[in-house]
Order: structure tokens, then sequence, then C-alpha cells
């Protein structure tokens, strides 16, 4: 749910909203947000609405992996938004990404312009813009690599559109105990994979 109070200013023509709101939890799943606090400007608002916003709150997960407090700086339009910088924190894991979505009526593709995984002290980064098509029929991502000093992680050609998933996983040089921290505390892993 959602509670807020803000302001309008500006002419008829060109009216600006200004507030804040308290979200007291909201998923879209896979993605659930717990208690949070966000600051929110609309301009043109009965016209052609341009959103920017900040929030801020202590729960944010994906799934079942808890990504901890989080900020986040950004906007919307009617046909895109866009994620300036998101920054979560969980312990010693942090995560960092911007980006952007489009938005038409069939489809959305989203554009990962930088992406950092910080876990256990190893900087996983993102090597180069990665773009994600998710329509009705499911999910296409051509390539996104990850790497660190500690091992790479590639995923290609990656394809949920039919009843059998497709695509690959290479990894080089991988610390499989790094993936601990998003798993049940039930699992353990340990080794390395190439």
């Amino acid at each position: 749910s959602l509670t807020g109070t803000g302001s309008l200013a500006g002419l008829d023509s060109n009216l600006t909203f200004s507030g804040g709101l308290q979200v007291n939890e909201v998923g879209l799943p896979p993605l659930y947000i717990g208690p949070a606090e966000v600051d929110l400007v609309v301009d043109d608002v009965l016209g052609v609405p341009r959103v920017r916003l900040t929030a801020r709150g202590d729960d944010i997960r994906t799934g079942t992996v808890p990504l901890g407090s989080f900020q986040l700086s950004g906007g919307a339009t009617a046909g895109a938004a866009r994620v300036n910088d998101f920054r979560s924190e969980r312990g010693d894991t942090v995560v960092t990404l911007s980006g952007r979505a489009d938005f038409s009526d069939t489809s959305v593709v989203i554009i990962v312009g930088s992406l950092g995984i910080d876990v256990e002290q190893n900087q996983w980064r993102m090597t180069e813009r990665t773009d994600v098509r998710v329509d009705p029929t499911g999910i296409r991502l051509a390539r996104v690599q990850l790497s660190s000093e500690f091992g790479n992680m590639t995923v290609r050609d990656l394809d949920t559109s039919s009843d059998s998933y497709s695509g690959s996983l290479q990894l080089s040089r991988f610390d499989l105990g790094l993936l601990n921290p998003f798993l049940p505390d039930s699992v353990a892993l340990a080794g390395q994979a190439t």
C-alpha cells in the first residue's frame, strides 16, 4: 500500500506535482520491496507526465534472494523508465546497477548499462552493456559477462520463449563458494568451475 502527500504548482497547461510517498510493501514478481520512502516529482501532470524519483528502504528482494537496504534514483515516462543509480547492501554484499527500460505494447527492452556485485570482498563487474527483451512469450538475452579477479561468468543466447529454456553458461576459474550468500542456508557450494 502507498500513502503520501504532495503539492501542485504551475499553470493548468503545465502542472508539477512534488511530494513524498511511504510504501508499506509492494511486489512485482520476482521483485519485492518492503517499507520505503519515495521522493517524487511529476512534471506536466495533465499533459505528458515525466516522473523523477529517489527511493530508499530497508528491504528489497528478488525472488527468494534478500538484497538488504537500498537507494535508487531514476525516472519514467509512458514509454520508458531509467535507473540512474541503484545500490543495495546486505552484510558485505553490495549490488549496484544503472540502466533503462523501453516499453512497447507487446514487449519491454531492458538495457543494463552497468552492474556490479561485490560478494565477500570479491568485486564482479559487467564487462559491457547488456540488452534483455521481455515479452509475453518469455525472456531473450544475447550475452552478459561478469568478470572478477576470481573468474568470469558468461551467459549467452538465453531464451525462455518455448517449453524448454535454452542458452549457455560459460565459467572460467569461477569460485562456486561465491554463490553461497544467494542460496538457502541448507545449501553450501565449494570448489572451482571452468
